[in-house]
């Protein structure tokens, strides 16, 4: 395993916050050496213990289990604003705690994946200006989190996050409004790839929340990638519900979101040069003397089972289990009914998920059980430090899918400063 440290996004836009300002006329420090002055720096450690154990076919010599042990190291730093402009600038460092070479999906690994690599990188570094008509800008590489991040998110569950670089607007003029625009031209992904992925992506994403019952979203999603290391590019149109009502004794919870995707530019896929997929997402719950429990319903709609709704950016660990099996949606789609209960004991978070997973369209051997879910956590909150133990089981379902029994075992430790 190797490391890189990219900075291609740095140098402009330290030119950029330069220029900016020295030319706006909104000041919060003084000069430009207050506004350095009066930045803000802040370390993070994040420790983790990984262990994957995946039943194998009988016979197989694959190997079945497969740990890690990995540290990630979080410098950030943020200017204060001069004139409107500020800068902020973070790396991270994700280095292996013990001599294991565990599996990273690069080929150079055995027994299941573990997508922690080791890596060293430029995780954020942007210039930032708020200007009149309440209305900011960003420029470079950045954090971008949409709504509950299905669709756009940064998948910070992993050692190496997400982020991406690119020109965001967002704009709060009108009351209760939040409207937001990007335009991306590269992604740097979770798995520590030796480059970046080259895309031409557009985001935009509106949200109203002046409701006293809930907030809507309206959005529209383009994603063109550049080479074919990443999901497939698409275009994605969508609205979302979701809100609660209610006292403190009793909260209900409700949500209903709907999307349609369409392929982008010249595309094929098996026997078909277009397509359309559909997605639904369904939620209902209460909150009763601090106890949350939910039902929810998922559907990744297959187009006749050639091809099926993906998220190529979104933070997929957080849906469909956190086994990871469904990364990738299956050609036939997927169906997810999911139970949740959560709460808290003598300061511990606690949280319990059940899945039930089937196709959305049967597969060519007409079988349609893609296995269940259970997954589970603790955690605790010690002023700045934390500690969690997680621990997802999956279970497969018919032979045909191809998946395999599978738990996964995370602990792990934080700290900032």
């Amino acid at each position: 395993m190797t490391k890189k440290l990219t900075s291609t996004t740095i140098l402009t836009p330290l030119a950029l916050a330069c220029t900016l300002a020295s030319t706006q006329a909104i000041a919060d420090s003084e000069s430009i050496t207050d506004a350095f002055k009066n930045a803000k720096a802040n370390l993070a450690f994040r420790l983790r213990y990984e262990e994957v154990n995946a039943d194998e076919p009988s016979g197989s010599v694959a190997k079945d289990k497969g740990h890690a042990a990995t540290l990630k190291t979080r410098m950030t730093f943020n200017t204060d604003t001069y004139k409107g402009a500020s800068f902020g600038l973070e790396f991270d460092d994700v280095s292996a705690v013990d001599k294991n070479d565990y599996n990273i999906d690069d080929g150079n690994g055995e027994g299941p994946v573990i997508k922690d690599p080791e890596y060293t990188e430029v995780n954020q570094a942007f210039i930032a200006y708020t200007g009149p008509a309440e209305t900011a800008f960003k420029y470079g590489r950045q954090r971008i989190l949409l709504d509950n991040q299905r669709f756009v998110g940064g998948v910070g569950f992993r050692q190496n996050e997400q982020t991406y670089d690119g020109f965001t607007v967002t704009n709060s003029a009108i009351p209760d409004t939040k409207v937001f625009a990007s335009y991306i031209f590269a992604i740097q992904p979770i798995t520590g790839e030796t480059k970046d992925i080259r895309t031409t992506t557009f985001l935009l994403n509106a949200k109203y929340s002046g409701l006293p019952f809930g907030a809507f979203s309206g959005y529209y999603y383009k994603i063109d990638h550049k080479n074919d290391s990443f999901a497939a590019s698409n275009k994605t149109v969508g609205i979302r519900f979701n809100g609660k009502t209610g006292d403190d004794n009793l909260k209900w919870l409700y949500g209903l979101e709907m999307a349609k995707q369409t392929e982008v530019g010249d595309f094929e896929s098996g026997s078909i040069n277009s397509y359309d997929a559909n997605y639904l997402s369904i939620e209902g719950g209460a909150i009763i003397s601090g106890i949350t429990a939910k039902l929810g319903y998922e559907t990744l709609g297959s187009d006749d089972g050639i091809i099926a709704f993906q998220t190529p950016l979104g933070t997929k660990h957080a849906f469909q289990g956190w086994a990871d099996q469904f990364l990738k949606t299956p050609n036939e789609g997927i169906n997810d009914l999911q139970l949740t209960v959560a709460g808290k004991a003598a300061g511990i978070k606690l949280k319990a998920v059940y899945h039930s997973y089937s196709s959305d369209e049967d597969n060519a051997s007409g079988d349609n059980d893609l296995g269940s879910e259970i997954d589970l956590i603790a955690a605790k909150k010690f002023g700045a430090y934390g500690l969690s133990l997680k621990y997802a089981a999956y279970s497969e379902g018919d032979e045909t899918f191809g998946k395999k029994d599978t738990d996964k075992v995370w602990l792990t430790a934080t700290a900032k400063f």
